[in-house]
């Protein structure tokens, strides 16, 4: 009995002692995030896919890698950092064209929605006003619509002699 435990336990420190290899990098299509493929060298196993960072995690002995795989799983890692980081905050929407209407006497958004790719058309004012539409928009799609928005509010003003007052006018009410 304790030659067969003894045996067993020399069979499992030897694969666990046996460094690993990446075989090869696959991207996943539908999240786009890069899973590594690993083998046990020496050993006939199947393959074992891992991301990068669970790799690490579960993996408490680093030094089964050789230095170009460590590195290769670093730079696994942080290209599925700046994926996942593009991803968020990739814009929603995109805006394709402004014009100002003389039927509605106001200007005009025409944008597309990337995810659904439908295309809106609504008032300039109206999506500036939604915050968390105009956060979907690239930020200079929104720094525009915001100048857009503000320059039509400084022309519609209305610049009647009766609202401004003249320092001397001021002066003899008092």
């Amino acid at each position: 009995m304790w030659r067969l435990f003894r045996k067993l336990w020399t069979s499992f420190k030897d694969v666990s002692d046996n460094p690993l290899k990446i075989q090869s990098v696959h991207t996943d299509k539908k999240t786009g995030v890069a899973i590594l493929s690993i083998k046990i060298a020496g050993k006939s196993a199947g393959e074992i896919k891992r991301e990068p960072l669970d790799l690490l995690k579960e993996n408490n002995k680093l030094n089964s890698f050789s230095k170009d795989d460590f590195n290769k799983i670093i730079d696994t890692l942080l290209k599925n950092h700046k994926a996942l980081i593009e991803k968020k905050y990739k814009p929603n929407f995109i805006l394709l064209r402004h014009q100002y209407s003389e039927h509605i006497n106001e200007s005009l958004l025409i944008y597309k929605d990337m995810t659904k790719e439908q295309v809106y058309i609504k008032p300039a004012k109206e999506v500036y006003k939604n915050c968390s539409l105009i956060g979907k928009f690239d930020p200079l799609d929104a720094l525009f619509i915001g100048y857009l928005v503000g320059a039509t509010d400084v022309n519609d003003i209305p610049s009647e002699a009766n609202n401004i007052f003249k320092l001397d006018n001021l002066n003899s009410r008092s």
